[in-house]
């Protein structure tokens, strides 16, 4: 229709029905780009309405959903006819609502009048049998009956909650609820055979905060509907609707809603810049305040809310419980700062300020006790961060000043600037004796102690027997708390014992004092019982001189300390251990004799040597010969280290040379002792010495006085090389040239060729077979001869005799065709307990000499750092050049000598190197564990002294019962006892040494078990104990297995010797088919291997073993059970 016939029609329309009093209905509609209006019916007289003609649409019902004799409702549009304009029905017009089609009936009946819109509902609409129906609606001027679509009436189900929080959930964290469909009478689910689309909302007659997340989910083929991820947007408590079309709408059970807040935060006192510190808060509720133990944990960050400086290190962490620890972190500005905790799930907090502080200490760079008016040598006053880092930027000057101790009068005060975080301050000299203390402070930046203090003495006393034996301190980790004396408890944890002063002669109580040389930082000396106690800080190798006096006398003895410091994972131990098998690449010294002018000179790479000693031991002055091996003396710019060497019984001091070769050729001056008094001595071409038979008296009487009297001949040859070391006393010629007439001159490299060459403190002692047992004495006397360390090559045990148990006096000797033909002497007493010293003792396998005590026991009783090897396959004859062999080795001589040089030369290099901790791979057996072939060439147990040792048992008590430390001991499946596993040859029973013996039945399982208080072993790495092994007793029988457990009885299990793959274990392998004599091996578990245990509460220690079959019963020893 155009607009201008619409117009007209429209106008027409109007003007009936004002003429005639009639109302116009009509629906507004769009269209065409303009607007009109339809009208929808006409009333005529009396106000009466016309309901106009009109489409019937009926709004699609769910297909399925409805449920039997359950209430749905209905809705229909009505529509303009023909269009889908929406218009209305007024009330004059009934409309009905009837069944089309479907197996059952509607109850009830269903008539409606319009209501005047353009929509109707029919409510409560009920079907009574289920099937499939079609419902239709009609009216009186309906263009036709409405028809819906066909939909599904099902059997009865409800909707139930079958899930929703027990607790409190904390916002922002989402939630799951669940809704199932249940039989309304039995509540059981059931699956629906269609597809039910269910809403979950707020109750609203419950909170008034927002539900948000997937709200609508479907049920299919299943009965249940899982919400996952659903928030809150209030603290409250509120309940829950699920709804669904055909179902009643059910309510949820009640769900508090809360959110977290961080308070109280806490920050470790005091912390250092750049220095390890911790902050803490509290967890509490929004809503009560309350701490919460919120699980699972909240990540919290830390960040730097003032303080102008950086974090590293560690800056979040999760909570745990209620609260929340951030160990770890580290800031790099002095002064205030402060800290804000946050978390995604929990409002923030900061922190009050907090200080941070640069650590201030003193140094002395030489000796801290000085005479009467002498110099003193500078001390730092340093200014550090927790890394040990000097501080460079701007410090305030340094007061410092000298105090008397005893009445507190200031005798000297100045100040001194600092420089790269150091400030240096030399004292004047003090003419007055007394104790002293320098201190020293200053302002800015802020700092730890505000002063600091190190003792100073002005002795009026002297030094006496310098340079003083040498001391090794317990090693120990950064970090770890230690505690060492110089004096020691024999009977406590295997110390050292307890030493008289020499020299002193008045006073009684022992006084100490660091004479030069520094201790490690954290570490401090008590001067007033000589015990090292701190925590160290810095990593690092730390020789210095203590003096030790009785307070009132007038001479201090000297103890020169080394106390090595590793790092907390021991990074200054290579991966891949050094090896010295074979010869280094300093050259070897040619010494060059003319034996008289004109005569043709004579070269060789030793040097032969006549001198004369007085015996420290019976007193005899007694002519010998040594021969000396030296790298090229040219190129010693820094005193070499020195190793005297003693002869074997029967051996000749010439038979040492690829020895003194092998150690020369690594830098170390070496000199072998002929000795031909003290035991049996080959005769040997040219005469350089009076050969004879044994000797009546210490070659057959007193077998140990003379290897007693050997040990006084090792100390007189140390004693020469130190004389050849001074220019008064250092030029060869002449007869001192064995062999050689008093013409005899030498050459090259010169006639003082060893003048300043030889360090006399760092002179090592060791020694073959009966010279072995010359060491052994030797090493009783290290305070007398002020060695380094003992090396023991296949030795005699002086513990064996009787006679030096207490020891013998008033003893004679004599010998018919010797000079002097008599003589007296006494056998020394010889100590359960060696002395406090490192020594290396080395054993030969396939020893032949069986006859005479091994020192074996050595490892027993070991006190300082020791290592004992036995060198499989190895040869006792073997160790020298010229001997037939007294067994059978399976290796050649080259061979042994390759394997035993390797771990002299390690030795030697680990304690007279400037820093040495790098061998401690080699000699405490880093190097012998998982993966490493050498393995297979010894059989080693050390002890490494650490301070971190903790010792579970050493099996002393003889109680089977208990371990060391008192918890019980139990063995199942076969049966233990603790007794010495050596033979009793001679007095060897007196060092009543015992070890776990462990006797296992053919074919069954037997576990050792041993238990003890919760142990804290993280400052630990591993997990030691040594095992015996010979041809019919020891662990190669069996599978072994170590297990923790802590004190949650969570366990680890580690094998450490896999009979089926002896290669992958942490054991050397043993071929049964030799008759090995291997003695004891040391097995060492690193700690990391045992996951899953509490390593801060270890309460038991088990080692499994799984036999396999064998013929009879087999046995296991071992000994010192510990954690280092």
């Amino acid at each position: 229709m155009n607009s201008r016939s619409v117009s007209r029609a429209l106008s027409a329309l109007m003007l009936l029905a004002a003429v005639a009093g009639v109302s116009v209905y009509g629906v507004s509609c769009d269209g065409g780009g303009g607007s009109g209006s339809v009208f929808t019916g006409l009333g005529g007289g009396g106000g009466g309405v016309v309901q106009q003609p009109y489409d019937i649409q009926v709004v699609a019902l769910p297909v399925n959903g409805i449920q039997v004799n359950r209430a749905f409702a209905v809705t229909v549009n009505f529509l303009v006819p023909g269009t889908s304009t929406p218009m209305s029905v007024s009330g004059v017009e009934t409309l009905t609502l009837t069944k089309a089609s479907g197996p059952g009936n509607l109850v009830g009946s269903f008539v409606s009048a319009g209501n005047g819109t353009s929509t109707l509902t029919f409510n409560n609409v009920v079907l009574d049998t289920i099937g499939s129906y079609t419902l239709q609606v009609n009216g009186p001027k309906a263009t036709a009956a409405g028809i819906s679509a066909s939909f599904n009436v099902g059997a009865q189900m409800d909707l139930r909650f079958t899930a929703i929080p027990s607790g409190t959930v904390y916002r922002p964290r989402t939630f799951t609820v669940a809704v199932s469909t249940v039989d309304p009478g039995t509540l059981a689910p059931v699956v629906p055979s269609y597809p039910v689309d269910v809403t979950v909302a707020r109750n609203p007659g419950t909170g008034s905060g927002t539900l948000s997340g997937t709200l609508m989910q479907t049920i299919s083929g299943s009965s249940s509907a899982v919400f996952s991820g659903l928030s809150y947007s209030v603290n409250e408590t509120i309940s829950l609707q699920a709804s669904s079309p055909g179902f009643s709408t059910v309510t949820s059970g009640t769900i508090t809603f809360d959110s977290l807040v961080l308070v109280n935060p806490t920050v470790s006192a005091s912390p250092l810049v750049n220095g390890s510190f911790s902050v803490s808060a509290t967890i509490n509720s929004a809503t009560s305040g309350t701490p919460v133990a919120i699980t699972p944990a909240i990540t919290v960050s830390l960040t730097v809310a003032s303080g102008g400086g950086t974090l590293s290190g560690t800056t979040s962490a999760a909570s745990s419980g209620s609260t929340v620890t951030i160990n770890g972190a580290r800031y790099d500005n002095a002064g205030p700062a402060t800290f804000t905790l946050s978390s995604t799930e929990a409002s923030s907090v900061t922190t009050n300020p907090i200080t941070f502080l640069y650590n201030f200490s003193v140094s002395a760079t030489g000796a801290t006790a000085v005479v009467i008016n002498s110099a003193w040598s500078p001390f730092n006053f340093q200014v550090r961060d927790a890394l040990n880092n000097l501080f460079t930027g701007a410090i305030s000057s340094l007061s410092w000043q000298v105090v008397n101790r005893t009445t507190a009068a200031v005798v000297q005060s100045s100040t001194a600037a600092f420089s790269g975080g150091t400030a240096q301050v030399t004292p004047s000299p003090i003419g007055t004796a007394g104790g002293y203390r320098l201190e020293g402070t200053f302002a800015t930046p802020a700092h730890t102690p505000t002063t600091v203090t190190i003792d100073i003495d002005v002795i009026s006393y002297t030094l006496v027997d310098q340079p003083g034996p040498f001391v090794v301190l317990k090693s120990v980790r950064v970090g770890s708390n230690y505690s060492d004396s110089l004096v020691g408890n024999p009977t406590a944890d295997r110390p050292w014992g307890s030493f008289a002063l020499a020299g002193t002669t008045t006073g009684t109580a022992g006084t100490f004092g660091v004479l030069s040389g520094t201790l490690p930082p954290g570490l401090s000396l008590d001067g007033t019982n000589g015990t090292i106690n701190g925590v160290p800080s810095t990593a690092g190798s730390y020789q210095f001189t203590v003096y030790a006096r009785q307070t009132g006398g007038t001479t201090a003895q000297p103890l020169r300390c080394l106390l090595d410091v590793f790092s907390a994972n021991e990074s200054e131990i290579p991966a891949t251990a050094p090896n010295f098998r074979s010869a280094g690449t300093v050259a070897v010294q040619n010494f060059t004799i003319l034996p008289s002018t004109g005569a043709t000179p004579v070269t060789t790479a030793y040097l032969d040597i006549l001198y004369s000693t007085t015996s420290t031991y019976d007193g005899v002055t007694r002519q010998t010969t040594a021969r000396i091996w030296a790298p090229d003396l040219s190129t010693i710019t820094t005193p070499a280290p020195l190793f005297v060497m003693h002869r074997g019984r029967g051996f000749h001091f010439r038979e040492y040379n690829n020895l003194g070769a092998h150690l020369a050729s690594y830098g170390i001056i070496t000199v072998s002792v002929e000795d031909a008094f003290s035991f049996y001595a080959p005769s040997s071409t040219p005469v350089t010495s009076t050969y004879r038979s044994p000797y009546s008296t210490y070659d057959s009487g007193y077998y140990t006085a003379g290897m007693q009297s050997g040990g006084a001949f090792q100390e007189a040859t140390q004693d020469f090389m130190l004389l050849l070391n001074q220019a008064a006393t250092g030029t060869i010629s002449g007869t001192m040239l064995a062999g050689y007439t008093s013409t005899a001159t030498l050459t090259a490299p010169s006639s003082a060729p060893f003048v300043g060459k030889i360090d006399p403190q760092k002179v090592f002692i060791g020694g073959h077979s009966r010279g072995g047992g010359a060491t052994h004495a030797s090493h009783v006397r290290n305070f007398n001869n002020k060695a380094r360390g003992m090396i023991y090559f296949m030795p005699f045990d002086l513990r064996y005799d009787t006679n030096t148990v207490a020891g013998v006096t008033g003893l004679s000797g004599s010998d018919a065709g010797g000079s002097p033909t008599s003589w007296s002497f006494a056998i020394r007493a010889i100590p359960t307990l060696q002395p406090r010293l490192p020594s290396l003792i080395l054993a030969a396998e396939r020893d032949g000499d069986l006859v005479y005590p091994f020192a074996d026991q050595y490892g027993d009783r070991s006190v300082g750092p020791a290592t004992q090897v036995t060198v499989f396959g190895a040869n006792h004859n073997q160790t020298g050049d010229a001997h037939a062999n007294d067994g059978s080795p399976y290796i050649t001589a080259p061979e042994q000598k390759a394997r035993l040089w390797h771990l002299v030369t390690a030795f030697i290099k680990r304690y007279s190197d400037a820093d040495g901790r790098y061998l401690d791979g080699v000699l405490f057996a880093d190097m012998w564990t998982n993966g490493d072939t050498t393995r297979a060439h010894y059989g080693i147990n050390s002890w490494r002294n650490m301070a971190e040792r903790i010792l579970i048992d050493d099996f002393q008590d003889a109680n089977t019962a208990t371990n060391l430390r008192g918890g019980a001991n139990s063995f199942t499946g076969g049966s233990r006892s603790e007794a010495s596993i050596f033979s009793s040859l001679g007095n060897m029973a007196s060092l009543g040494i015992r070890h776990n013996i462990m006797t296992i039945p053919s074919g069954t399982n037997c576990t050792y078990q041993t238990n003890f208080t919760a142990q804290d072993v993280n400052a630990c790495r591993r997990v030691i104990f040594r095992l015996g092994q010979t041809s019919t007793e020891g662990y190669d029988w069996v599978t072994v297995r170590v297990r923790l457990t802590d004190s949650t009885n969570a366990t680890s299990l580690v094998t450490i010797w896999d009979r089926a793959a002896p290669s992958t274990t942490y054991l050397p392998d043993y071929n049964g088919a030799q008759p090995y004599y291997n003695r004891f091996v040391e097995a060492q578990i690193p700690l990391s291997a045992f996951t899953g245990v509490n390593k801060a509460s270890i309460t038991r220690i088990e080692i499994v073993m799984e036999p396999t079959t064998f013929t009879g019963t087999r046995q296991i020893y071992m000994d010192d059970l510990r954690f280092e």
